[in-house]
Parts: C-alpha cells; sequence; structure tokens
C-alpha cells in the first residue's frame, strides 16, 4: 500500500492537507491536526513559519506511527523540508517521509557516538542512499 500526503490550496488561499492510501481506491481523508502531541498553532500551513510546525508534527505522526520522534523533529522537518515546497501545493510519499526521519536519527546516533566529525560524512552518505531508495 503506498500512502502519500497532498496539500493544496483553494481559491481563498486557504490550506488543506489530506491523505491517500492506495488500497482505498484513492479516497483522501484530511489529516489529523496532531494537536494531542502539542499545539504549535491551531492551522495546518506550510508557508507561514508559525504554522508549519504543527503540520510537520501531524505528517511526521502519521507517517511514522511515533508521536515522540515526530514532536523531536517537527521543527527541522518544518525548517528543511516543508519551506521549500510550493506555496500552492504539494504530493509526498509517507515514505519519503520515513527516509527522512532514518536519517536524522542516523546523524542524531553519530553526534552521540563520534562527536561532529563523522557527521557530515554519515548525513552525505545517507542521504544518497534515501535517494537511490536504499
Amino acid at each position: 500500500m503506498t500512502t502519500y500526503y497532498q496539500a493544496r490550496r483553494n481559491a481563498s488561499g486557504d490550506a488543506f492537507v489530506s491523505r491517500r492510501d492506495s488500497e482505498i481506491g484513492g479516497g483522501a481523508l484530511p489529516l489529523p491536526n496532531r494537536q494531542d502531541l502539542a499545539r504549535f498553532h491551531y492551522w495546518m500551513d506550510w508557508t507561514f513559519p508559525s504554522m508549519a510546525p504543527q503540520l510537520a508534527l501531524s505528517l511526521l505522526a502519521d507517517a511514522t506511527g511515533d508521536g515522540r520522534l515526530a514532536l523531536e523533529l517537527c521543527q527541522r522537518y518544518a525548517q528543511e523540508v516543508l519551506a521549500v515546497l510550493d506555496e500552492q501545493g504539494w504530493m509526498i510519499e509517507a515514505e519519503e517521509v520515513r527516509r527522512w526521519c532514518a536519517v536524522q536519527e542516523s546523524c542524531a546516533g553519530a553526534r552521540e557516538r563520534f562527536g561532529g566529525v563523522a557527521l557530515a560524512v554519515l548525513a552525505t552518505t545517507a542521504a544518497g542512499l534515501a535517494g537511490e531508495g536504499r
């Protein structure tokens, strides 16, 4: 099953983010706003720095099923990923979200074990492997 997230804006400019599962026949459901984990903002939008962390938290929690990890990584995801997406809309697979999280966890482990020296090498290697679908 392929799960992906799709964001779009209506004519008024309001943002909508949905989750689609290929086995459900492509039907879209609104992405749940995970304010139970943290409340950065009531609304979820990727183009406003104050709202992007709430969307990142909800997206990461949904894709990984891990609220603790989502809370830990949501600020970075908002800055590194959501901030560069098209402001009118985008689509991303859940697997891409999970690969990004895996790279972040690998880098955090390297920081703890080796300090900053190995971090750049590990991040470059992990990003390359993620891009190759490994």
